[in-house]
Order: C-alpha cells, then structure tokens, then sequence
C-alpha cells in the first residue's frame, strides 16, 4: 500500500506544479483551472483510499516511517534554493502535511544520482525525488526506481500531452513523470548592451553564433564589461549544442546521433573550434577561468552589471533574475550554430520519479 499512497502524492505534487508553472498546454486558463480542479480531487479521494489500506495493512507496513507524533514519513527531494519547485514543495506541506510528516531533503544536480543510491545501500527513506526522465537508465538498470505503469489509469494519462509520458518510459514501463521541458536560453543584460553602443533593435530574438559573437566583441571593446557568461555547471551545453547544430541535414544529424560519423570529421572540429575559440578571445565571463564560474560568481558578475549575455536553462532564468536583481533585460534564444532549418537545440525535462520502498 505504501506505493500506491506515494503514486497518490505523486499525483499530488504534478497537480501542484501545473497550478504553480501554468502548466504546459495550449489550453485556456479556465480548462487549466478545471483541469488542475480535477486532479486535486482526484488525488483527495486516492489519497483517503491509500491511507484507509495502510491502516489496514496493519503496524508493520508503518514499521521506521513513522514521526513521534503517528504520521507517516514522507520524505520529497524535488527543490534546490531558489528554484520555482520551492512553492510547490510548501504546497504539498500545507496540502498534506496535517496527515503526513513531510520531511524535505535538498536536490542538487550533481549529486541527487548520488544521493539516492547511497540512502538505498544504507536503507535509508526517500520517497519522491525531482530528475530527469530521459536520464533514468542509472536507476532502472539497477532497480532503483518503482513502475508507475499500474498507477497510470486512463483518467490521469490523459492529462499529459502527447509523446510526455514516453519520456520517462523503458522497456514498456512507466519510471519518471515529466512536468516540464528544459533547454537553454540568454538572458541579455540591456543596460550592458546599450553603454556598448547596441541598439535593442540588433538584439534579435534568435541570433547566429556569428552575430552573438560580434555583439560580444563589442561589448568588449566599448565597455569595462565581459561580452557573455555561464555557469560551470551548464559550460558543457556550448560543446553538446555544436555538435548537435553543426549539421546541414537532419540526415547527417541523424548518422551522428546513431555513432555513424567520426569525431575527426570536418564538422565536428568546427563545432569544437567555435566554442574554443570564444574562449580562446576571452568573451566569456571573466577571460582567464570562464569555464570554472560558479553560479554565485556569475550573479555576482550580473549583479554589478559585468556581463551582456547569460547562459542559463529555461527553468533558471527566473531565479537568475531574481537573484541578480535584473531590471531592464530580454529574453533570447539560444544562438544559431549551424545552418540547419530545423536549428536542433539541447534539451529535455524535468520529471518525479519514486525510489523502491524501504525494506522492511
């Protein structure tokens, strides 16, 4: 019963989380509200089923989750500091918390795989964890995460766009639940951008790497600022999105994705050259040492108005913002490295998936 019960906080928390990020549809605001309606009472009915079972599952079922105070332990790792899952996770608290004790673990990239795996070695509780559902082999391939193919009714699937649940899915079984996409962008500090001499005008929605480059250049020469910054954590983007938009068809893209094409062949040196060579020119924050910016560093850089475009994933440019205290800035595409119509770009999504349940 207790997976059935954290299926039923999972659902819980995507209702959440599409009320909190608008969702990710093409429907209207009234269809969203119903919809999110829907999935909330839904959840509340599950949930009282779930837990009549357990009671009925007897002690043992509750055997070490238990609080001093007679709730049952749920323990969620789905937020980091100032990420927007924050508002979700003190919803699922104030939704549930009078029946649960919810005890909140912080999630971090590089080391939630980590985190997960050495909790299951030493039997240790986590019941809901934020990843990403296209990277799960690491767990299902050693039977870390549960199948929530059984919990997948009709009524629910349905509230997913099509091709969403597919994501997370392996081997025909249901792993991770994905709620939403993930892909870069810039953020373009305006107030940089005009004391270099550029008008908004040339700041194109999507520019090619060319003309990023050049307005990089001038950034450089006309201010005491850096043409462009990003994170350590995310430098490799520059590197995966080359290779991926280097190619002129979709039909060579394809030979390279399926191991076809060697890394000596002339469009893969370009793609590594047109990343080494910005550095190389010392566009990037802050010249010597760009590739090992933290992210403090680089809102500190941002902060004192040091760098014209920042590099961050879609769900941080928020946070970025905030955190710098942006005021007068503008949202763009990542840059064109190639000249292929389609312009494939790097990206995914973020997604719950449940561990197994402790062993009792």
């Amino acid at each position: 019963m207790k997976k059935k019960l954290l299926a039923v906080v999972l659902a819980g928390t995507l209702a959440l989380t599409m009320a909190g990020c608008g969702g990710g549809s093409d429907k209207g605001a009234g269809d969203k509200a119903a919809e999110t309606k829907s999935a909330e009472t839904k959840t509340a009915e599950s949930e009282t089923e779930a837990s009549q079972g357990a009671e009925a599952a007897g002690t043992e079922e509750k055997k070490d989750t238990t609080s001093a105070e007679g709730k049952q332990d749920l323990v969620i790792m789905i937020t980091n500091p100032g990420d927007v899952n924050n508002a979700v996770e003190q919803k699922l608290i104030d939704k549930l918390g009078d029946k649960y004790n919810i005890i909140t673990k912080t999630w971090d990239s590089a080391s939630v795989e980590q985190t997960v795996k050495t909790a299951s070695a030493a039997n240790e509780q986590i019941d809901l964890v934020q990843y990403w559902p296209n990277q799960m082999n690491s767990f299902t391939e050693v039977g870390l995460a549960t199948d929530l193919t059984p919990y997948m009714d009709d009524e629910w699937r349905s509230s997913f766009n099509e091709g969403t649940l597919e994501i997370g899915t392996y081997d025909d079984k249901l792993y991770n639940v994905a709620y939403k996409t993930v892909y870069p962008a810039m953020i373009v500090d305006l107030e940089v951008t005009r004391a270099a001499g550029i008008e908004d005008s040339e700041i194109k929605d999507q520019m090619t790497w060319e003309e990023f480059c050049d307005l990089c250049r001038r950034i450089e020469e006309k201010s005491d600022a850096s043409g462009a910054g990003i994170p350590d954590t995310y430098a490799c983007w520059l590197t995966r999105n080359a290779v991926m938009q280097v190619w002129d068809t979709n039909e060579e893209l394809d030979k390279w994705n399926a191991g076809e094409v060697s890394f000596k062949d002339d469009h893969i040196k370009n793609a590594f050259e047109m990343v080494k060579s910005v550095f190389d020119e010392g566009l990037f924050y802050p010249g010597e040492g760009a590739l090992a910016v933290t992210q403090d560093q680089l809102y500190g850089a941002i902060s004192s108005h040091k760098v014209g475009f920042i590099f961050e994933p879609t769900t941080s440019v928020k946070t970025t913002i905030d955190n710098s205290g942006l005021k007068d800035y503008k949202i763009c595409d990542y840059p064109a490295m190639g000249k292929n119509p389609t312009n494939p770009v790097l990206g995914g999504c973020d997604g719950y998936f449940i561990p197994p349940v402790l062993r009792m």
